[in-house]
């Protein structure tokens, strides 16, 4: 848990009121953006105190980083004066579109997903390499640490960037879920077809012999019922959401191979048009989301597995002989990505070894 936050999940209700814009606005943002610019640069924070920061990410309402995270943060800093227009569901566009218009500031708040844009966050996808974090709030804390001011990811990443990183969503344990082969050990994987998210996840799905097929998650369903792939890798709350348990036979428990991270980040030039109780204000709600989001991921992921298996979903625990082996495996996965970067001039190893030890800090 972050220092200082004790703030317990909470769930969308009626009383929040949350601002949801359709799509017909994005063109004539993308208009002001380009026109008036002289008068808005001229503007001091005084000026622009009541205009609302425009958040968007692509997640629909219902979905944990949204009913844990983005609504909570919204009314915390409604509360707290920072009025916000938040376009959920993609209505901006793919997690590609979202980044392009916190770059050109048509978004002044929005998630950046490492995964999906490994070119311009490729140190980023750090927590989503294979380890044996399974707690979101941990793996959570952790990588704020390396997003904070004086972490490397934010030197390295985000600042250059022009972007302050808030909180982050992070999807911990995915696990391997089949439609009828049965995986066990590092020898039931090769060949493999698995549906996999992009980033480190394709490096691992690779690594360990199987195929990473790239579709939307929202395809994974048929494709398994059509035996177009032969499995996916999802968490819990992923596959539960996808209704895996009804093609699916198999998932391993315990295998952990990697996660998924979601940084929000606030444009640096939004920022500074913030006064200082409103930036105040957004510290602390981004701090009340981060610790509120990891604990529903938390909490969801166990409803998530009992439902799952209440569906008919057997769970192949990896155990004994087996986790050492795979363990053994995946280890490659984390040095290769290391290496690479490495060898590209970035700092990989140095970033792998500041995640790892923020991460024992929180255990």
């Amino acid at each position: 848990m972050m220092p200082g936050q004790n703030a317990s999940p909470k769930r969308n209700t009626t009383s929040r009121t949350l601002r949801y814009f359709t799509t017909a606005v994005v063109g004539s943002f993308a208009l002001s953006a380009c026109a008036g610019t002289a008068s808005e640069n001229d503007a001091s924070p005084t000026s622009v105190e009541a205009s609302p920061l425009r958040l968007a990410d692509d997640y629909a309402p219902s979905h944990p980083f949204v009913e844990y995270g983005a609504s909570v943060f919204i009314e915390e800093a409604e509360s707290g004066g920072v009025p916000i227009d938040y376009f959920p569901a993609g209505q901006m566009g793919t997690p590609e579109d979202l980044a392009v218009l916190l770059e050109t500031e048509v978004l002044d708040v929005g998630s950046t997903a490492p995964a999906y844009l490994e070119s311009k966050f490729p140190l980023s996808s750090v927590s989503d390499l294979p380890s044996d974090v399974s707690d979101s709030c941990v793996a959570a804390n952790a990588m704020m640490d390396l997003l904070g001011e004086d972490g490397i990811l934010y030197e390295e990443e985000f600042k250059p960037r022009g972007l302050r990183p808030l909180w982050v969503a992070v999807l911990p344990g995915y696990e391997l879920q089949t439609a009828t082969k049965r995986v066990e050990s590092p020898e039931d994987a090769p060949g493999l077809l698995i549906r996999s998210a992009g980033g480190a996840l394709d490096a691992t799905t690779d690594h360990i012999g199987a195929q990473a097929v790239s579709m939307p998650g929202g395809d994974a369903y048929e494709a398994m019922a059509r035996h177009t792939v032969d499995g996916v890798g999802f968490t819990y709350i992923s596959a539960h959401q996808y209704g895996l348990e009804g093609v699916a036979d198999y998932s391993t428990e315990g295998l952990n191979m990697g996660s998924f991270v979601l940084p929000y980040v606030i444009t640096e030039k939004a920022w500074d048009n913030l006064t200082p109780e409103q930036q105040d204000s957004v510290t602390r709600s981004a701090k009340v989301a981060n610790n509120s989001l990891c604990e529903g991921v938390n909490e969801e992921t166990a409803i998530a597995k009992r439902e799952m298996a209440e569906g008919g979903l057997t769970y192949v625990p990896i155990e004994g002989e087996n986790a050492e082996a795979w363990d053994e495996l995946l280890a490659g996965v984390r040095d290769d990505w290391a290496t690479s970067l490495n060898d590209a001039g970035m700092p990989g190893s140095e970033v792998l070894e500041a995640y790892d030890e923020a991460v024992a800090k929180y255990e």
